[in-house]
C-alpha cells in the first residue's frame, strides 16, 4: 500500500527500517538514517535527506524537488527530472543516476557519483567531487572544478568543461571536452578523445594507447603526446603541441602562432 506525505508531514526511516512506494508532496519530508526506502516519489517543494547508513532505491525527483545524500548515505537508480536537484556531499554516493535535461546533480568535495551500465547524467556539477562513468554509462555536459571525472572503457561522455583543478581520465570515449585554465585531460590506453578545445592554461595529455583527434589548441594551451600516444588533425591556433619519442602526430595544422 502506498503512503502519501503532504505539506508539514515527515517520514523518518531509522536503522533497520524499510519503506516502499512513498509519495512526498510539496512541503513534506523524508529522512532516512540507517534504513532503506524504495520507489520513493518526491514532488515539487518536497525533500529527501539520506544520512549515514541510509539508502534510497529507485527515487524519482519531480520538478522543484530536492534530495541530499550526506556522508554514509547512498542513492541508487535515481531519476532527476527537469527542475529537480540531487546533491551529493562529502562521503555520500550516488549510483546509476539518470538526470533529465533541466535537472541538476551537484557533487561536492568528497562526494561521488557512479554511472553504471545504462545510467545517464546531464549537467552534473563536480565541485571537488568525483564522477565515475563505468562501462555502458553516459555523462553529458558535466562541469568539473577541483574534482575529477573518470571514464572507464566503453563509458561515454560529451560536452564536459574542465575548470581549475578539474581532471578527466579517459579510457572510454569523450567528445567536445572544453579544457579551461588549470584543467587537464588525460587520455590513457583504450581512450579516445575527439573535438577537444584546449584554452590558455589547459592541457591534454595523450598517453600510450590513447588517441585524440580534431583537437583545437588555443594560445597558452598545451597538447602533450607521450610515447605510444597518437593524435590526428590537431589545429594549433596559437597553442603548443609537445611530441615525445614514439608518440605520433598526423595532420597537424599550424594556425596563427601555433607551434610544435
Amino acid at each position: 500500500m502506498a503512503t502519501t506525505i503532504s505539506s508539514g508531514g515527515a517520514e523518518i526511516v531509522a536503522v533497520g527500517g524499510l519503506t516502499s512506494r512513498t509519495f512526498v508532496r510539496g512541503g513534506g519530508a523524508v529522512l532516512v538514517s540507517g534504513g532503506t526506502t524504495s520507489g520513493l516519489g518526491v514532488s515539487s517543494g518536497a525533500t529527501l535527506t539520506l544520512l549515514a547508513g541510509g539508502a534510497a532505491l529507485a527515487v524519482s525527483l519531480g520538478a522543484e524537488a530536492s534530495a541530499t545524500v550526506s556522508a554514509g548515505g547512498t542513492a541508487e537508480a535515481s531519476v532527476v527530472s527537469s527542475g529537480a536537484l540531487l546533491q551529493v556531499v562529502s562521503g555520500g554516493a550516488a549510483y546509476a543516476t539518470m538526470v533529465s535535461s533541466g535537472g541538476e546533480l551537484l557533487v561536492r568535495s568528497g562526494g561521488t557519483q557512479t554511472l553504471l551500465s545504462g545510467g545517464t547524467a546531464a549537467a552534473t556539477a563536480l565541485i571537488g567531487g568525483a564522477q565515475l562513468v563505468a562501462s555502458g554509462g553516459t555523462a553529458n555536459g558535466a562541469s568539473v572544478e577541483g574534482g575529477s571525472e573518470v571514464v572507464a572503457r566503453d563509458g561515454k561522455t560529451s560536452g564536459v568543461t574542465l575548470y581549475s583543478g578539474g581532471t578527466q581520465s579517459l579510457s572510454g570515449t569523450a567528445a567536445a571536452t572544453v579544457i579551461g585554465n588549470g584543467g587537464s585531460e588525460f587520455v590513457v590506453k583504450g581512450g579516445a578523445a575527439s573535438g577537444a578545445l584546449i584554452s590558455s592554461g589547459g592541457s591534454q595529455t595523450v598517453n600510450s594507447g590513447g588517441i585524440a583527434s580534431g583537437a583545437t589548441v588555443l594560445a597558452g594551451g598545451l597538447q602533450v603526446v607521450s610515447a605510444g600516444g597518437a593524435v590526428f588533425a590537431t589545429i594549433l591556433s596559437g597553442g603548443k603541441e609537445e611530441l615525445y619519442a614514439s608518440g605520433t602526430a598526423s595532420g597537424t595544422v599550424l594556425a596563427a602562432g601555433g607551434y610544435q
